[in-house]
This record gives C-alpha cells, structure tokens and sequence, in this order.
C-alpha cells in the first residue's frame, strides 16, 4: 500500500461536533428569520423550500462544467422567479456575523486541534472535505466553531470551487486531481458512511470512521478502521 500523503477530513459531525440534522434545522430558521428583512417578496416556507430544493439541485448535478454555486443560484432563480444577483449580497452577508452567531451552540473537541497539529506536524497534506454546499465564509466560520484555522489546510472545498457533491465519486476524485495524488495514497476521515466512507473507498482511498456522530453506519466495511475521537488521534499517530 502507497505511503498515505494527504488527510481528507470532513467537517460537520467530525470535526466538528454537532448533529448534522439538528444543525441544518436551525440554520434555516436563523436564514429564513433574517431574510424577512431583506425585503423578499417569498414567504419563509417557499424560501425555505427554495433553498432545499437548490442545494438538491447541487447534489443532484451530474455536469462537470457547472460549479456549485451556478447549479445552486440557477435553481433558485427557476424557483422563486427572483433574480440571483439582486439577492447573492443579502447572503453573502448573512454568512458574516449573523451566520458566524449560530456557532455559540456547539463547542470545540480539542482532540480534533490535537489532530490537526498532528498532522501538520508529520507534514500530511490537508484538505477540508465538507460537503460544498455552503460558500467558503460560511464554512470557515464552522471551523472557527470547531477551534481550527483554515490555514491549516491545502485544500478547502466550497460551492464556488467544486463541481460535485458529496456522495458522488466524482467529488472525491476532483480533489485527488487538484492534490495531483493518487488514491492509494489519500485517506477520508468522516462520520457518514455514504457520503464519506463509501464513495472514498470505492476510489481507492483509505478510510477512518468517527464514531461520535454516526451516520448511515450500516454503508461502512467491516475492515475500515474506526472508533471515537481518542480512537482518531491514536490511529493518525501512526500514519
């Protein structure tokens, strides 16, 4: 087996401690809340709805052409009938200080800072693989959230840098092509088996499953490594 040069590790419900579910919940509400504001002439609901049937959109998308955020903003146009631009700054802005104020919820894990230094320290590449859904300063306020700096990392998928979602294999292997490495020689860190620990494995990557916030459990192999965060650190102390 190659020597293992890069570290994917995913954000909500591993690095950073949160149930993911619960999370996007109040999330929506908190968006839907401030956007009242804006002057939108949508109801909560419909926008609501609106959103979650973009970020499907997003998901869904199979077009290697089309960023994220393209997908995202089209399917939202052809939702609402409202145009994307008259709107993109009101959420740029949300994801600022209203947005980062939901992070007083959840606190660090220390062992995933351990973890980073860790790494860092053994000079593993890093990348942020969370599902890139979100513009990039909503996702580096999560990581403010989790105690981490994204500095850290080489690599930090958002919508306005990739093509795919998760658990497509293709957003896997968008980042193997941006790092330049082959499979064998990256491993995926998460809490989902279908989005994180399956699609990966397929690729040829090795895996590591947090067991701390467990998603779709049943999809991760009988030989993947796993356990909790104590359990993470001591198995990245010997890569």
């Amino acid at each position: 087996m190659s020597a293992i040069e890069a570290v994917l590790l995913d954000l909500d419900g591993t690095l950073l401690p949160l149930d993911t579910d619960a999370f996007i919940a109040s999330y929506m509400e908190d968006l839907v809340a401030h956007a009242v504001g804006w002057g939108m002439p949508i109801d909560g609901k419909a926008l609501s709805d609106a959103i979650f049937r973009a970020c499907l959109a997003e998901i869904e998308n199979t077009d290697s052409t089309l960023r994220n955020s393209e997908v995202f903003w089209c399917a939202f146009e052809g939702l609402t009938g409202l145009s994307a631009r008259a709107y993109e700054n009101h959420f740029d802005r949300y994801y600022g200080e209203p947005f980062a104020s939901l992070g007083k919820a959840y606190a660090a894990e220390p062992i995933c800072r351990d973890l980073i230094a860790l790494l860092r320290q053994k000079r593993k590449r890093l990348v942020l693989a969370t599902n890139p859904l979100f513009p990039r300063n909503a996702i580096e306020a999560r990581l403010c959230w989790a105690g981490l700096d994204p500095n850290d990392f080489e690599w930090i998928t958002d919508f306005d840098n990739a093509h795919f979602t998760k658990p497509h294999r293709a957003y896997y292997a968008e980042i193997l092509d941006v790092l330049g490495l082959p499979a064998e020689s990256c491993v995926m860190v998460g809490n989902d088996g279908g989005e994180d620990i399956a699609p990966a494995k397929s690729l040829g990557m090795g895996t590591f499953f947090v067991e701390e916030y467990p998603l779709r459990e049943g999809l991760v192999h009988d030989a993947c490594p796993r356990g909790g965060y104590a359990d993470l650190l001591r198995w990245a102390g010997q890569l």
